[in-house]
C-alpha cells in the first residue's frame, strides 16, 4: 500500500512540474508573440523622430520669421532716419524762407 502511496505522490508531483512547466512556457510564448505583434518601443520612436522633425521644421520656420522681422525692423529704421533727416532739411529750407521773408518786410 506504502508502494502505491509513494507512486501517486510521485505522478503528481510531476504532473505539477509539468503543468509548472507548461505555463511557463505557454506565458513565455505568448509574452513574446505579444512583443512582436505590438512593437510599442519602434512605434514610439518613430513617433518622436516625427515629432522631432515637426520640431525642427518649426524651429526653422520661427528662425526665419525671426530674420524677416529684423530685417524688416532694420529697414523701418533706416526709413525713419531718411525721413527725419528730410523732414530736418525741409525745416531747415522753411526756415531760411521765413527768415528771407522777414528781411523783404
Amino acid at each position: 500500500m506504502q508502494i502505491t502511496d509513494e507512486k501517486v505522490k510521485n505522478s503528481f508531483v510531476i504532473r505539477a512540474l509539468k503543468q509548472i512547466g507548461t505555463f511557463f512556457i505557454f506565458t513565455m510564448v505568448f509574452a513574446i508573440v505579444f512583443s512582436f505583434l505590438q512593437p510599442r518601443v519602434y512605434k514610439t520612436h518613430s513617433e518622436y523622430l516625427s515629432i522631432k522633425e515637426k520640431y525642427d521644421n518649426l524651429q526653422k520656420e520661427y528662425d526665419s520669421l525671426n530674420e524677416k522681422i529684423s530685417n524688416d525692423t532694420n529697414a523701418l529704421n533706416s526709413k525713419k532716419e531718411d525721413l527725419t533727416k528730410s523732414n530736418e532739411d525741409l525745416q531747415n529750407k522753411l526756415n531760411s524762407l521765413n527768415k528771407e521773408i522777414q528781411s523783404l518786410n
